[in-house]
This record gives C-alpha cells, structure tokens and sequence, in this order.
C-alpha cells in the first residue's frame, strides 16, 4: 500500500499550494488544515469508472482526495498527520460534489476511530458523503462503501446521530441493529 500514501502524498502537496481557496470553495473548516498550512486531503485529476473506482490521470476531472487509513495519528485534534497505512483513497468529483469514487474500492469507513470517543454522553455523528464529513472537520463517520463495511464496527450500544432520515434508514436495513438514534434535520 506505499503506492497509495505516495499517491496521497502527491495529491496533499497539490492541495497546500491551494488550501485557502480549497477551504473557501468547498467549505472546509480550519481544522482540515494543519496549522504549518498542510492540508489533510489532496487534489488531484481523475477518470471516474462505471464500476464506482477511479484511476489518477494527467488530464481527467479535477477531485478532492481523502485517504482513508488505519493506525493514523488523529489529525483533528494532534494537528498532524500520521498515516501507518493507507487501505484506500476517496475522490471526490468538483464538479458533482455528493459523488465519491475509490481508487481500488477496500475502503468502507472514514473516521472509524472517531468511534472510539463514542458514549452515550457523546453521540457519533454519521454523515451522507465524504465532502460532508471533512466538512464536519472528520469528526464522526461516512460509510463509502456500503457493500463492503463491516456491520459490527457498530455493534457497541453507543448513540449514533444520522445527517438524514434517510441515511438512518439506509444504516438499519444494512446492519438490522436497532439503536438509539438521532436525527438531524
């Protein structure tokens, strides 16, 4: 998997040459900006397949790109970036921004170790799309790949907190766990 963090690494730098714009133009809050101006996602150029995966390219559509990795240094709060290993990179298309593509389709979960914080003091918050995730500053969770997660990642009876009525919907028919649960409207 070092091609992948290699890839990533590649798209991070293209990012930080643009990060203020990047925030600005995709509404990115401070903390998916490192404070020595590193960005926590990438940009690069994509061709999307029909099959749901993507292959960088020199010429294709412009994409954010998340990595989606285990054993990582926890950004959000650290301000850093340690990335053990990278399982697999997101991308999401400028141009349809509630779209995501994965570059080898392993990936299943951002944020899985925002489940660690979870209680029922603190619900975890699951959001409908990547972008929205990085939006909320990868605080809570995003499935992207809802073939392929892993229902007992949420088998622990800690409150979740869905972004739509929909996605709650979608999450119980999936998993057929019953839970407390909020819904944010």
């Amino acid at each position: 998997m070092i091609e992948l963090l290699n890839e990533f690494a590649q798209a991070a730098d293209k990012a930080d040459a643009h990060a203020g714009w990047l925030k600005r133009e995709f509404g990115l809050p401070d903390a998916v900006v490192k404070p020595n101006g590193r960005a926590v996602f990438g940009v690069g150029h994509c061709t999307f397949n029909t099959d749901g995966t993507y292959q960088p390219t020199e010429d294709g559509e412009k994409a954010l790109i998340i990595a989606e990795a285990q054993s990582h240094e926890r950004w959000k709060h650290s301000g850093k970036v340690g990335i053990a290993e990278v399982i697999d990179l997101i991308a999401v298309p400028f141009n349809a921004r509630e779209r995501w593509f994965l570059r080898r389709g392993m990936a299943c979960l951002l944020g899985a170790e925002n489940l660690e914080d979870a209680s029922d003091n603190n619900p975890i918050t699951v959001y409908a799309t990547p972008l929205r995730w990085l939006q909320a500053g990868g605080d809570g969770l995003c499935i992207v790949n809802w073939e392929s997660f892993d229902r007992w990642y949420f088998a622990q009876t800690f409150p979740l907190q869905f972004e739509t009525t929909e996605l709650a919907q979608r999450f119980f028919v999936r998993t057929q766990f019953q839970k407390k649960t909020m819904v944010n409207a």
